[in-house]
């Protein structure tokens, strides 16, 4: 075991950290913007974080530097001791400065949290090398403030102790990577990312030296060497020419490719595994022969996934180790390999550039960036694009599935040190490049310029093109919604109030965020969940949402508060414009197919009936007349699918609606239901007349409305009705909890879905709690969001009427949404599914596992892997809690698959809303796994925009699609590769 000092100080820091997570929108946030000035003056310090030398012994003492201080006290080590803002900076949970040698790494290994401490360890490392030292700039100087023999050994140490340990074997293998290629050890290798901080450290000293540190960093080639010393010979500062020069020798040794036969060699005889031994000995073999930029970039890519393959196979932690060592030596070579083809190219054919393509997965593969069935999945694609005769609409296709891979390795950094990053970025802002730094710095670099080559080949080929405004864009746009909006562009984040969104804007976001409320168009950093309730009221409604890259954002800033058109078809075509008078022609031929008012069918409405209803009961011939569509259909779903819905209870309209006849208050004359349509009155009137006026009284009706539902007495003898009702449908109180669900007349009508705008209340336990959950429901509908998307579109709102299921929970280790088309194309002959851990894991938004599933043969194709950090799981005492995810690379399993498959094929035959007509609408089902159970909690149609489809500009822009979709591509054709 460790010395006292160095556990205390363990201890100490994991609390910190952990306590710090829960704080952190307190008082270290308000904290924050002062810790980054002082940080930015730890940079200029000459001793940094430190205010003093001092040893630091193993039974505790703090001594001052002398000869052996610590030689009665146990041993111990020397290095700086933190100044008091660095104390403070440490205390409010910003673990910055960490000396490698005060830590135990088989204590950082085993304790549950020393995860997020070793995270925000390998941040400040890359910080380091990405910004001339960091907060060590100068303090690098500081004679004996850093002991690096003790650093490289107690890293070598802590490196070992991950190796060692089963996870970071398995699903947190980027994360052991990443601590080999950052961490000090006994490794003195030469690395791409030593080049890059070398060149930035150089441009913050030297201007003009700005230019040729982007190239290093966007374009690099081995002749940056040969740049470098040119610009030191003609315009380098004289102080600095020892840095170009070191820069200069660094570039040449990170490009030096004619040793890999040595390595491959070294590292087959490190191993002790027969198979990978015999598999590095063959690339070695296979490097001597072949020694052409291809080669070298096919045989690093096969030895890094191999060694990743075998890694968990190799008996000891220290073999591990320099395995790692020997994969980035490979990820160095094939990364210069992959460069120099792409510099070296003029017009390569097509077939050639997606052998290059599949070899620079295999690298990434390799280094962790992408998971396992996300490698498989590009296999796959690559031989779907092989399978000849390969017509142009499959080649755009599949493309368009290869445009997905820099998400999928974005996604998986973000998985793993997204709340680092997040955490340390509050006081030092480029924490926030590592993720972009680590992309460009690996083989991601490389296929996307190659992906981009490919892609603007197949729109050259159909006659189409993404703009925006004006200048043709190949990459760094995707539809995830088809639609036409003009409107004001704005910023937005989750912490954006709702209040000040515009209705009339378009929205660049961080993911389509759950609690949107009403805007004109979304443009989103990320696609977070196709198939989330806010996703699917937009695609309902006809709300474009198209995903931007961080270039694509770039491009679009200068013109956030100015009026934009954008524009996304049916085929995935995206035009992104300045509004102008020429756009009302296009806008003005669209009005026709604007939607009409929504008109709820109130003469189908049955507001007599008081009594509640078993699930059992209920069938979707009951939707919108005696309860809302969930309990209808779930009641028809466990009809047709016994044993497979959960037991449930429905409150129906005809008790909201009584409720409504009660006094608006005790001295007033007015029901409940009339002042409501008074004011719907008022607030119309004021609509039209003063938005500011309106937005005073709508917020006022609102609040008076949700108090009213929570403080008036209920219908009498209602309580005593559901006690009883309540017993006999899930048993004795206490013992079980129930889920308790907004169902208004106003959702899955033939033109609004209404999707997640009202409450559930998750899990509540006990009769009185479920009392209160109930009220809340009925209250919800008025929430200013939930009014915002419904009032909109409709007219008569006093005909809104909840009625309320309860539906006893299910523990659901897996749950998601299915719908029974293709959501991309229509494709009734492939179901999407999306899926996360834990309770409510499709609906809410969560970064998912999205795949397509062919009826026909079952085969899952994955668009997006899981990368959610937390899942939901239920209390036995009511309520949930979020845990950390399993870190799986898949969520479903084959069994699972297999049942979802089956559940798409039967649901057409068993249900007759989604069999009847020409073209039935496909079917949005919610569904969860339990102990491997299929469970069923919500179905309904998947409605989508008529007036997207019926828009002439937007099918304008497809005529070129549709024109060349059947036309042969040639393989073996040569196309036109550069390096962006």
């Amino acid at each position: 075991m460790g010395s006292l000092n160095k556990t205390l100080s363990l201890l100490f820091l994991l609390t910190v950290v952990v306590v710090a997570g829960v704080f952190a929108s307190h008082a270290a946030r308000a904290d924050a913007s002062e810790w980054q000035q002082e940080i930015e003056k730890m940079k200029s310090a000459e001793r940094g974080p430190f205010r003093r030398l001092r040893w630091f012994c193993n039974d505790g003492t703090v001594l001052p530097p002398k000869p052996y201080a610590c030689a009665d006290h146990g041993g111990g080590v020397q290095h700086g001791q933190y100044s008091a803002t660095t104390e403070q900076i440490r205390s409010a949970g910003y673990p910055i400065a960490t000396l490698l040698a005060d830590l135990q790494p088989a204590d950082i290994v085993a304790e549950p949290d020393g995860a997020a401490l070793l995270k925000a360890m390998l941040l400040e490392q890359f910080l380091i090398g990405f910004d001339d030292g960091w907060i060590f700039r100068k303090a690098r100087f500081y004679r004996g403030a850093i002991q690096y023999e003790d650093e490289e050994r107690s890293g070598q140490a802590l490196l070992q102790a991950m190796a060692n340990d089963d996870d970071y074997l398995g699903p947190d293998f980027l994360v052991l990577r990443e601590a080999v290629r950052l961490l000090p050890h006994n490794n003195a290798q030469v690395s791409l990312s030593d080049v890059r901080g070398m060149a930035a450290a150089i441009a913050n000293a030297d201007s003009g030296f700005r230019g040729l540190r982007g190239k290093i960093h966007g374009r690099p080639d081995r002749n940056d060497a040969q740049r470098v010393r040119d610009y030191a010979r003609s315009n380098g500062r004289e102080e600095l020419l020892p840095r170009y020069a070191e820069l200069a020798e660094a570039i040449d040794q990170a490009y030096r490719t004619d040793n890999l036969e040595q390595l491959l060699r070294e590292a087959s005889a490190t191993t002790a595994q027969k198979s990978l031994r015999k598999s590095l000995r063959k690339l070695a073999r296979d490097a001597a022969r072949n020694s052409e930029d291809a080669d070298r970039l096919r045989i690093t890519a096969n030895a890094m996934a191999s060694i990743r393959n075998a890694l968990a196979g190799e008996p000891d932690p220290a073999t591990r180790v320099a395995l790692l060592d020997a994969s980035l030596q490979f990820e160095r070579i094939g990364f210069v390999a992959a460069r120099e083809l792409q510099a070296g190219s003029g017009n390569i054919p097509r077939r050639t550039l997606l052998q290059w393509l599949q070899h620079n997965a295999d690298g990434l593969y390799g280094t962790g960036l992408i998971t396992q069935p996300e490698h498989r999945e590009i296999r796959v694609t690559l031989e779907q694009i092989d399978d000849e005769p390969l017509r142009l609409k499959r080649y755009r296709q599949e493309l368009g599935q290869l445009g997905m891979v820099s998400e999928w390795a974005a996604r998986q950094l973000r998985f793993h040190f997204g709340h680092a990053i997040d955490r340390l970025d509050d006081i030092e802002p480029l924490a926030e490049q590592y993720i972009a730094d680590r992309l460009r710095g690996s083989q991601m670099l490389s296929f996307d310029e190659i992906h981009a080559a490919l892609a603007l080949d197949a729109q050259l080929a159909s006659n189409v093109r993404h703009e925006i405004f004006g200048q043709p864009v190949v990459r760094g746009l995707r539809s995830l919604n088809p639609g036409l909006a003009r409107g004001t562009l704005y910023i937005a984040d989750h912490d954006t109030p709702m209040s000040s969104f515009d209705a009339h804007g378009i929205y660049i976001v961080p993911e389509t965020l759950p609690k949107l409320p009403p805007v004109a168009g979304i443009l989103t950093l990320s696609e977070g969940n196709a198939l989330s309730h806010v996703q699917l009221l937009a695609r309902n409604l006809g709300i474009p949402n198209i995903v931007l890259s961080e270039q694509a954002l770039e491009t679009l800033q200068p013109y956030v508060g100015r009026r934009v058109v954008i524009a996304a078809s049916s085929g995935g075509v995206i035009r992104i414009a300045g509004d102008s008078f020429e756009w009302d022609n296009v806008f003005r031929a669209g009005a026709d197919s604007e939607r009409a008012p929504l008109r709820v069918p109130t003469d189908k409405l049955d507001l007599d009936r008081d009594k509640l209803y078993s699930l059992k009961k209920l069938r979707a011939k009951h939707s919108g007349r005696v309860v809302g569509p969930k309990a209808a259909k779930l009641g028809e779903l466990m009809h047709q699918f016994p044993g497979q819905v959960a037991p449930g209870l429905a409150i129906p309209f005809g008790v909201y609606r009584e409720l409504l006849s009660q006094p608006v208050g005790d001295d007033s004359r007015l029901s409940m239901f009339e002042w409501l349509k008074f004011r719907y009155g008022v607030l119309e009137k004021l609509q039209q007349q003063d938005a500011a006026a309106y937005e005073q009284e709508l917020e006022r009706t609102l609040e008076f409305t949700r108090e009213w539902f929570m403080r008036t007495p209920l219908p009498d003898g209602f309580e005593k009705r559901l006690r009883r009702a309540m017993a006999r449908e899930f048993g004795r109180e206490g013992t079980y909890g129930v889920f308790v669900r907004s169902d208004t007349n106003v959702e899955d009508l033939p033109d609004f879905s209404g999707a997640g705008l009202n409450l559930t209340v998750h899990n509540v336990v006990g009769f009185d709690a479920t009392l209160n959950a109930i009220r809340r429901v009925w209250a919800s509908p008025f929430t200013k969001r939930a009014f915002a998307w419904r009032q909109s579109l409709m007219d008569h709102p006093e005909h809104v009427y909840a009625s309320v299921l309860l539906q006893q929970g299910v523990p659901a280790e897996k749950s998601g949404v299915l719908v029974t088309q293709d959501v991309d194309s229509g494709n009734r002959d492939v179901v999407t599914v999306v899926v996360n851990e834990g309770v409510g894991g499709g609906v809410d938004g969560q970064l998912a596992e999205m795949l397509k599933i062919s009826l026909a043969d079952g085969v899952a194709r994955r668009v997006s892997s899981a990368t959610a950090t937390e899942r939901r799981i239920l209390l036995d005492t009511g309520g949930s809690r979020l845990v950390p995810v399993s870190g799986r690379d898949y969520v479903l399993n084959k069994d699972e698959i297999r049942a979802l498959r089956k559940l798409a094929r039967v649901v057409p035959r068993r249900v007759p809303e989604f069999a009847r007509g020409d073209k039935p609408p496909a079917a949005d089902i919610e569904f969860g796994f339990h102990d491997g159970k299929l469970w069923l909690f919500q179905i309904r149609p998947l409605v989508e925009s008529d007036g997207a489809n019926r828009s002439r500009y937007l099918d304008a822009l497809d005529a070129g699609l549709r024109r060349t979709a059947s036309r042969l591509v040639d393989l073996d054709r040569p196309i036109e590769v550069a390096q962006s």
